[in-house]
């Protein structure tokens, strides 16, 4: 059985460049993971504003680059700290910004564009310390994805706009997934959910 209809249209592109769609078009958009690739979020969600219905809605994910603990013991100088700290001098150098996950930059953005706003923060355990199993869940699956992907999200930051040599970049990210595996610090991120909706045209904002 086929819940979604007939009617699917995939496109590739830039979400920074003019949308292509007529105003009013989407009743739903689903923004994730943009963090590190909007110089400008106003100009995103003035385009999302544009293209999407009166009463429709926008939904944004975004997960902190910033690692924490349950004991507040993650170590100043130490690797998860140090990976922070790339990640926001990183967004700071290209304008690219890695902290919108951490402060009112999209919440901002969407009022301004003139979507009613509900805001959420949740927190994503990383590894199985969690006593609740969805959450040992959860977090198994987030460890993974961050122990294994870890090169992915560091390579390039660190030899393009950095100029770490590559092998300096390895012994890093070595100390970065030993620290990921230190259970007893109960590791997580946040994550920070902004829901907007566009009012309607007749009766005004509201969620």
């Amino acid at each position: 059985m086929n819940q979604f209809g007939t009617k699917r249209i995939g496109q590739i592109g830039d979400c920074t460049d003019d949308w292509t769609w007529d105003d009013n078009y989407f009743d739903f958009v689903h923004l994730r993971d943009l963090t590190g690739s909007i110089k400008h979020w106003p100009d995103l969600f003035s385009q999302v504003y544009r293209h999407t219905k009166p009463v429709g809605l926008v939904e944004g994910h975004e997960v902190s680059f910033r690692i924490r603990s349950d004991y507040n013991n993650i170590e100043p100088e130490g690797a998860l700290a140090e990976m922070g700290d790339v990640f926001e001098e990183a967004g700071n150098k290209t304008g690219c910004k890695f902290n919108v996950a951490d402060n009112n930059t999209r919440r901002e953005s969407m009022e301004e564009a003139g979507f009613a706003i509900l805001e959420k923060k949740l927190r994503m355990p990383i590894g199985k310390w969690d006593l609740d199993p969805k959450y040992r869940e959860a977090g198994n699956f987030a460890f993974n994805t961050l122990h294994g992907d870890i090169d992915g999200y560091m390579i390039y930051l660190s030899t393009e706009i950095f100029k770490w040599e590559e092998a300096e970049v390895q012994v890093f990210l070595m100390e970065v997934r030993k620290a990921l595996r230190e259970n007893s610090m109960h590791l997580y991120v946040e994550q920070t959910v902004v829901v907007g909706q566009k009012p309607s045209s007749e009766v005004g904002p509201g969620v």
